[in-house]
């Protein structure tokens, strides 16, 4: 029985039931169609990059797969869910999620709810204690939030 387990470039992922790519990891041996499994509830399509394979008796399964060039630099414990394009949700110390992003699209069929202590856009002051300015009794409009 051989088996063997290698740093590889990992070429050309093609999506399918389980994900297939070209695994290069010596210069002389690449391996077609190795397959690429990923856990429940993640899924992601690099098509190129760099990994771990293990080879066992002609067969090849791809371990881990990244692009390493883009990936996020991380502090210690942080968790990120990223693009290599940059835009990316990270878990940080202190309960802190930062959202980046070109933009948000929330597709919601039902109710969406905001509890927070404060809540501002672009620097005003939006949540439930903020301020109208140039309010006067009768049937006027109040001004923006302050």
């Amino acid at each position: 029985m051989s088996i063997w387990t290698r740093r590889a470039r990992l070429r050309n992922l093609q999506e399918g039931v389980v994900q297939k790519a070209r695994a290069e990891s010596l210069e002389n041996q690449a391996h077609d169609d190795a397959e690429r499994f990923q856990d429940y509830g993640f899924a992601a399509h690099p098509v190129d990059g760099q990994g771990l394979v293990m080879h066992v008796d002609g067969h090849t399964i791809v371990l881990r797969m990244d692009r390493l060039a883009e990936r996020p630099r991380l502090a210690a414990h942080e968790v990120c869910v990223w693009h290599r394009e940059g835009h990316c949700i990270t878990l940080k110390s202190g309960g802190v999620i930062d959202i980046k992003g070109a933009s948000l699209a929330l597709n919601i069929d039902g109710a969406v709810a905001i509890n927070s202590a404060a809540l501002t856009h672009n620097g005003v002051n939006i949540s439930g204690n903020h301020v109208h300015g140039g309010v006067e009794s009768g049937p006027s409009n109040t001004g923006g939030p302050q």
